[in-house]
């Protein structure tokens, strides 16, 4: 059984070098390094910075990591895909793709220009879009947030209909939780603390900044805005791109982790900052209680989240207990095989229709 598992969006989308990424350690190893542990032969596919082959160890295994060259262009790079891999994908039959994020380029010109013309049989597991016309086609979609699965499953007009349940599986978030772990004796330099790149649309910028004027605010996260906003805003403590590694020592900084975005399910941000034991504030738009749960953070308002904030960040003793339980919670719910049983229904499921 051969089983690809594939990036959607180029790598450096998330402003990484290869070889940076190839160091990162999470799910999108983690998931493909379980599938080989139970025995299928897996490799991972993405469009990075140049056309190369890696390896990445999992236990015993020694997964194949295909680097290939984009061949278009633009300021999108989300965007961007390769007709190099298109090509590979034609000549190296697979068994299974099972593609991280419906609406990056990679994944998308792949499944027009391969995988649905070949009939060859695909998975999503979602990011932070879940509408895509390809849904219906997919024989697993692998969600993250109850908010998410309601949204699947809601029918829009005819073009889009709800996805049947059976084709949906929860996907826990898995974290490095050796790695990413309190500092406990890191002082708290800031009230708040944030996680992103800046990028000039989708994000919630004005919620920041509007946060500064009230509590000391800092920001982890590069991007062709940071120079404009420490500019702009100089009350606020833009720290720039930190290495995935230093992170975590970072984070430990702020009393409050708050992700601002009013258009993300479930980013690894949050989960991150879980792990590292940092309460955490989001918006309820899109954020649902089994993401920040109540006993480590609070779902905001937009109209009153200033307000929820103060009363928030004015109770040391609360603070401390919802860091702890959220400390304890991804220990036992978002660690390195917290994607087991997803994998194991997926392998499953592929093996019977072999």
């Amino acid at each position: 059984m051969r089983i690809v598992y594939i990036q959607s969006y180029p790598i450096y989308h998330d402003n990484v070098t290869d070889e940076a990424w190839m160091k990162i350690e999470n799910r999108d190893k983690w998931m493909p390094g379980i599938t080989a542990e139970k025995g299928a032969e897996v490799e991972i596919w993405v469009v990075g910075e140049r056309a190369n082959i890696r390896n990445y160890s999992f236990g015993n295994n020694s997964i194949p990591v295909r680097f290939f060259e984009r061949s278009s262009s633009g300021k999108r790079t989300k965007f961007h895909f390769s007709r190099d891999l298109i090509e590979f994908a034609r000549n190296n039959p697979v068994d299974h793709f099972v593609i991280k994020g419906l609406d990056g380029g990679v994944g998308v010109e792949l499944l027009k220009r391969y995988i649905i013309p070949a009939k060859i049989p695909f998975s999503f597991v979602i990011g932070g879009e879940f509408r895509s016309k390809f849904n219906k086609l997919a024989t697993h979609i692998f969600y993250e947030s109850d908010r998410q699965f309601q949204q699947l499953i809601k029918k829009r007009w005819w073009i889009l209909p709800g996805i049947p349940t059976n084709k949906l599986y929860k996907l826990p978030k898995s974290v490095n939780t050796d790695e990413f772990k309190p500092y406990p004796d890191i002082p708290k330099e800031f009230d708040v603390i944030t996680m992103g790149r800046l990028i000039p649309y989708y994000k919630n910028y004005q919620a920041i900044i509007k946060l500064s004027s009230t509590f000391k605010v800092a920001v982890i996260g590069g991007g062709e805005l940071l120079d404009e906003f420490r500019l702009e805003y100089p009350n606020i403590h833009w720290l720039g791109h930190i290495n995935h590694a230093d992170v975590p020592t970072y984070l430990s900084k702020g009393k409050v982790f708050f992700y601002s975005s009013t258009r993300d399910f479930f980013p690894r941000a949050i989960a991150e900052a879980v792990s590292c034991g940092l309460p955490v504030a989001a918006f309820g738009d899109s954020i649902s209680d089994d993401v920040v749960q109540p006993n480590f953070g609070i779902l905001l308002n937009k109209r009153n989240y200033e307000d929820q904030m103060t009363v928030l960040l004015s109770d040391d003793n609360q603070l401390t207990e919802m860091g702890k339980n959220a400390r304890n919670y991804a220990l036992k719910n978002w660690h390195l095989k917290s994607t087991e049983s997803a994998v194991d229904t997926l392998l499953s499921n592929v093996g019977s229709s072999l």
